[in-house]
C-alpha cells in the first residue's frame, strides 16, 4: 500500500541524517502531513464511490429502500471489517514503529558509550 511505502521513505530519509540535525517536531510534522494527505485522498475516494452508487442506483428501476439496507449490511459485514482490521493492524504497527524511534532517539540523546549501543542493539 502506499502509505507504508511513503512512512518507509520517510523513515529512510530520516535515517540518513544524523540525530543531531534531526527536529523531532519536523519530524514529526512530516508524519502528520503524511497521514492528513492520505485522509483526504480517501475521503475523495469515498466520495466518489457515493456519486457512483447513488447514480447507478436512479438508474435501476424497482430499486427500494430494503433492498438497499441490505446491500449496504453485506458491504459492511463482508466489505468494511476486513479493511478496518487491516487499518487498525498498520495504526498499531505505525504507533509502535514511531514509539521505538522516541525511545531510540532519547537514547542516542543521552550519548551512550559503544558498550552501550552494542546491547541495545541486541
Amino acid at each position: 500500500m502506499a502509505f507504508t511505502s511513503d512512512i518507509s521513505h520517510a523513515k529512510k530519509c530520516t535515517d540518513e541524517v544524523t540525530t543531531m540535525d534531526i527536529d523531532p517536531e519536523d519530524d514529526h510534522l512530516r508524519y502528520v502531513d503524511l497521514v492528513h494527505q492520505r485522509l483526504q485522498e480517501i475521503n475523495d475516494k469515498i466520495e466518489q464511490y457515493q456519486k457512483e452508487f447513488n447514480e447507478k442506483k436512479s438508474h435501476l428501476i424497482g430499486f427500494t429502500a430494503t433492498m438497499e439496507e441490505s446491500i449496504r449490511n453485506y458491504v459492511q459485514q463482508y466489505g468494511i471489517k476486513p479493511l478496518q482490521l487491516k487499518r487498525d493492524l498498520k495504526i498499531a504497527l505505525l504507533k509502535h514503529d514511531y514509539d521505538a524511534e522516541i525511545i531510540e532517539r532519547k537514547f542516542l540523546e543521552e550519548q551512550p558509550n559503544a558498550y552501550q549501543v552494542n546491547i541495545s542493539h541486541c
